[in-house]
C-alpha cells in the first residue's frame, strides 16, 4: 500500500476536525483512486515549532468554522484551545476568537467558558500509520464519495492558496490502534497491515 507522510499537527486535524485535504504541489497518477496510508511524521522539536504549528492550526480551525486560538504564555508550552461544538458554516465571529483567545490568555477560563479543550503537541500521535483514505484530485466530485462533499463548503478552508494538486481524502478509516513506524518523505510503500 502507498504511504504519505503528513506533518504531526495535520494528521491531529484529519483525526479530529474533520481536515480531508492534503495540500501536495503534485498527484501521482498512480494514486488517484488508490488507498492510502497516512503517516503522522516525526516530533515537531521543540516549543518554537510547536507554537508555529499551533498557530497556522488555530488560523486553519478559524477559518473551517471552529472557534479556535493558540496561545503561548512565558514558561509555559505552547496551547491550542478550541471548541469543535460551535463550528459554523460561516465560521467564529471575531468576538469569539478575541474571547477565547483571551481566556486561553488567564488559563483554565477557556475550558470553562467556552468548553474548548486544550491541545498541545503532546496530543499529537507522531512516527506512525495513524489512516487509510481514498485519494482524489480535489476538484473531482466522484459518486460514492458524498460524506465529503456534504460538508465541502468547510473544506475549501483547509486549502493553502497557491497549492497546485491538492488531494482530496476520501472514506478515510482511523486505525484502531496506531501502527509505529518510521515514514519517509514523498510517496513511499508501507508493507504494513491496515
Amino acid at each position: 500500500m502507498y504511504a504519505i507522510t503528513i506533518k504531526p499537527h495535520w494528521a491531529w486535524a484529519i483525526l479530529h476536525a474533520g481536515k480531508r485535504v492534503e495540500n501536495r504541489d503534485f498527484l501521482p497518477p498512480a494514486l488517484v483512486g488508490q488507498r492510502v496510508a497516512l503517516h503522522a511524521g516525526r516530533p515537531l522539536g521543540g516549543a518554537t515549532a510547536e507554537a508555529r504549528a499551533l498557530r497556522a492550526l488555530a488560523a486553519f480551525l478559524a477559518r473551517a468554522g471552529y472557534p479556535a486560538a493558540a496561545v503561548w504564555l512565558k514558561g509555559q508550552r505552547p496551547t491550542l484551545w478550541w471548541t469543535s461544538e460551535s463550528a459554523r458554516e460561516d465560521g467564529p465571529s471575531l468576538v469569539e476568537a478575541a474571547r477565547i483567545a483571551a481566556m486561553a490568555a488567564s488559563e483554565k477560563k477557556a475550558g470553562e467558558v467556552f468548553s474548548a479543550t486544550p491541545v498541545t503537541a503532546d496530543h499529537f500521535l507522531t512516527s506512525c500509520v495513524v489512516a487509510t483514505a481514498d485519494v482524489l484530485p480535489y476538484s473531482t466530485r466522484i459518486q460514492g464519495h458524498e460524506e465529503i462533499w456534504r460538508h465541502w463548503h468547510r473544506q475549501g478552508a483547509w486549502l493553502i492558496p497557491g497549492c497546485k494538486a491538492p488531494w482530496a481524502l476520501c472514506n478515510v478509516k482511523f486505525l484502531a490502534e496506531p501502527v509505529p513506524c518510521a515514514g519517509q518523505q514523498g510517496v513511499w510503500q508501507w508493507r504494513g497491515d491496515a
